[in-house]
């Protein structure tokens, strides 16, 4: 497989091959058009002064004399002849003079005109211009003017400094060669080398990074392999913590149920109801951290149902769910929600986020206390708060009660069921919704949680 750079140095040859080939197609061409053209101008020109000497009747011999003197200030011949079968008497070569003036053309000297020719002479070995004015007295062609001028082919004048054009030519296309060679070696340098760094991330090195030698397209892209790199980093790193406290939560109520049920299987236990109320206990626990597993992953890749969705209902909804909960602390809830709430997203998921968090309200606040859920409408978006009069969460924990599996007292929240899930649950949810999540707390007066949501438009 050829490499890039072998691509662009062949593609950048062919290029310049190309281009040498249309400065020699232009030259010729601009050879063809100037040089040429010049030298037919100038011959109409002095054609036409010599042609003013002609008063009418016969071509005398002083015209013919001195047209042929003229001859000897210019750089091509010029004769004055009284019939055309004359010219071969008065060329160095032999020439049909049919092929000059035919039919056509003796009509168009009649008619006062001049006419160019440009043929091949072998005594030349090259082409020949000639330009023809007629002497015309009362519509009869008394005789001609005629001038030829053989014309060297470019290649002919290029060959003459051919040794300098190929010597030109070869050190042009060799320093061409070595720039080119270095401006593409530095050019494709950064991306072999983030052809290598993508081998390693390949290889799971993700600590790999490539340095930025350019603020250009390629830098750009460097910089987003970095980005990319770095993210991906980050996490490898989650999923490892992710793993590893998985393991953890899962190993400490499987160890709890190995060890009784040997108890139990050695007769070493003594109050078996109790043992067995804790096998149970540990068991919930481990399906409520499963199933809290398993819906934080179908969260990842869930597409979300954008759909008008009455908050209000929602919330009495959740309510609902959880009301033998509350009946069983004594609290009460008490509900400030407009019923005009209408928001752009998934009633399943919203619910879900207001059953968690009353389940935290409920799991930290004591018995016969108050949970107040509102929510507050603006332009273009609303806001709900589910506030209690719980025990409240120190300030240096709350930025991180939205992490997976991050508890403020390890040993409380697993004895109230607790699984460290909940809250990131429901910010995984908002901000699939596209929404914020704030979390205020109090130690010792309670916590207020403010989800902010986009309006439903129409």
């Amino acid at each position: 497989m050829k490499s890039i750079f072998t691509k662009i140095f062949s593609l950048n040859l062919l290029f310049l091959v190309i281009a040498l080939m249309f400065m020699f197609i232009f030259a010729n061409f601009l050879y063809e058009q100037l040089y040429v053209h010049d030298i037919e101008d100038n011959m109409r020109e002095v054609g036409t002064e010599l042609q003013s000497l002609y008063t009418g009747g016969d071509v005398s011999d002083e015209l013919i004399e001195l047209v042929q003197h003229h001859s000897q200030f210019l750089n091509y011949d010029v004769f004055a002849v009284r019939d055309p079968k004359d010219l071969s008497a008065c060329l160095p070569f032999e020439m049909d003079h049919g092929s000059i003036i035919g039919p056509n053309e003796r009509q168009q000297l009649i008619a006062g005109e001049v006419v160019v020719n440009v043929g091949y002479e072998e005594m030349f070995d090259k082409r020949v211009l000639s330009v023809v004015h007629p002497l015309v007295d009362n519509q009869r062609l008394e005789g001609i003017i005629y001038q030829y001028y053989p014309i060297e082919d470019i290649a002919v004048v290029a060959q003459k400094g051919l040794s300098i054009t190929i010597v030109g030519a070869v050190l042009f296309m060799l320093l061409a060669a070595i720039i080119s060679y270095i401006v593409i070696r530095k050019m494709v340098a950064p991306i072999i080398a983030l052809r290598q760094a993508v081998q390693k991330m390949k290889d799971g090195r993700y600590d790999t990074r490539v340095t930025l030698v350019s603020k250009d397209e390629i830098g750009a892209l460097g910089q987003a392999f970095n980005d990319m790199a770095h993210a991906i980093e980050q996490e490898d790193e989650r999923q490892r913590e992710f793993l590893a406290t998985v393991s953890h939560e899962l190993r400490t109520p499987l160890s709890y149920i190995a060890g009784y049920a040997e108890g139990i299987e050695k007769g070493i236990v003594q109050d078996e109801q109790h043992v067995w109320s804790i096998i149970r206990s540990e068991t919930k626990r481990m399906q409520k951290l499963t199933s809290e597993l398993l819906q934080l992953t179908a969260q990842q890749t869930r597409t979300i149902e954008h759909e008008p969705v009455i908050m209000a209902e929602v919330l009495r909804q959740a309510v609902d769910v959880l009301s033998l909960k509350l009946e069983q602390k004594k609290l009460i809830v008490t509900l400030h929600i407009d019923e005009d709430w209408i928001v752009r997203g998934d009633a399943f998921l919203l619910e879900q986020v207001c059953i968690n968090l009353l389940e935290n309200a409920i799991r930290y606040t004591e018995c016969g206390r108050t949970i107040t859920v509102e929510t507050s409408i603006a332009k273009t978006a609303g806001t709900l708060t589910i506030a209690d009069e719980g025990i409240g969460i120190a300030p240096e924990h709350v930025p991180h009660i939205t992490e997976r599996f991050y508890r403020v007292n390890n040993a409380r929240s697993t004895a109230d069921g607790g699984t460290g899930l909940g809250l990131a649950i429901v910010k995984q949810i908002v901000d699939a919704h596209e929404g914020t999540l704030h979390i205020a707390s109090k130690q010792g007066e309670g916590t207020s949680v403010h989800i902010t949501l986009q309006n439903y438009d129409e």
